[in-house]
């Protein structure tokens, strides 16, 4: 009965510490300095940035003169890769610590001024540059000539009172579109969506902790109760936590992924790319972590084998008592 009990607690440990170890190497997506890291090691910016004509839908900025490529260096030039992650920093920030609930309420704002003057100045200097290819107007062109809907067919005559003050005439158009765009973007209620998701992370998380409780009970427990006759059982359970780690570092992270990327929708278009290589690089990270643990495991269960074999009980050796003749 002793040795069935034994068995138990030891493959309770086995899965506890293969679990806490998991645990530990999940928890740090909590991290939202980790979070970013992993998002400038992608190169997001570079990847969104270098597809971002394809991403931009047809219908964009429609009146202004300017195709999908010139619209691409206009945002590119506005948001430069520093307020990109200054700004993927403050949102991962903001919404992480929401979800983990280490704030009570999510209040996110992110002040668009400085980018939408940086795009008016872009747009206007690729439509004034445009605008100087145009060929010259003739007399009947000049009566009907009209910025209204975005670059004009043809360039007035330079003595043509309304050529100089092309810059603003063209920068109407820009106007009147970014005045439809919010000075700020602000996220002061979650939907339900995201109070369904912060549910379920709170519960991941505090599942995460109880596992680490108790492992560290079931651990403890087990010492009290064997103590030095229990190392060479834990020095089985760490090896064998060990190599379980290190097969699902080799093989389980890749079907993960795969999960993962199956289950993200196929509306995303594509964008869908470039989350799958932000969600690739992030497993990666996680496999390695994983891989150091289950190093770590291995360590600690040679250790153990160490202690067994120097301060393992010595068996009292059956003194026979001489028989008399």
């Amino acid at each position: 009965m002793g040795r069935m009990f034994k068995t138990l607690l030891s493959f309770i440990l086995i899965i506890l510490i293969f679990l806490s170890s998991f645990g530990v190497t999940v928890y740090r997506l909590k991290d939202p300095e980790f979070l970013n890291e992993q998002v400038s090691k992608a190169n997001l910016y570079g990847r969104l940035s270098s597809r971002l004509p394809q991403l931009l839908p047809d219908d964009f900025a429609k009146g202004i003169g300017l195709g999908k490529e010139d619209l691409a260096d206009v945002i590119t030039a506005a948001v430069d890769s520093q307020t990109f992650y200054s700004f993927t920093s403050a949102l991962t920030r903001e919404y992480l610590l929401w979800l983990t609930g280490e704030k009570a309420d999510l209040q996110f704002n992110y002040d668009l001024t400085a980018t939408k003057v940086a795009s008016r100045e872009r747009a206007v200097d690729r439509l004034l540059v445009k605008y100087e290819n145009l060929p010259l107007c003739d007399a009947k062109q000049v009566k009907t000539w009209s910025t209204e809907n975005g670059l004009p067919t043809c360039k007035l005559p330079t003595n043509n009172v309304q050529s100089n003050d092309i810059g603003r005439l063209l920068g109407q158009p820009v106007d009147r579109l970014l005045d439809q765009l919010p000075n700020e973007i602000s996220t002061t209620s979650p939907t339900p969506t995201l109070l369904q998701w912060r549910a379920n992370v709170l519960t991941g998380l505090q599942f995460i902790r109880t596992t680490w409780l108790t492992t560290f009970v079931f651990l403890l427990l087990f010492l009290l109760i064997y103590r030095r006759k229990g190392f060479l059982s834990l020095a089985f359970i760490f090896l064998v936590a060990g190599l379980l780690e290190a097969a699902f570092s080799l093989i389980a992270w890749d079907w993960v992924g795969r999960v993962i990327t199956d289950l993200l929708p196929a509306k995303w278009g594509d964008t869908l790319p470039l989350t799958i290589d932000l969600i690739t690089t992030v497993l990666d990270v996680l496999k390695k972590s994983l891989s150091r643990l289950s190093i770590g495991l291995l360590c600690i269960g040679g250790l153990f084998l160490v202690l067994w074999v120097f301060l393992r009980p010595k068996q009292s050796k059956m003194v026979i008592p001489p028989t008399g003749r």
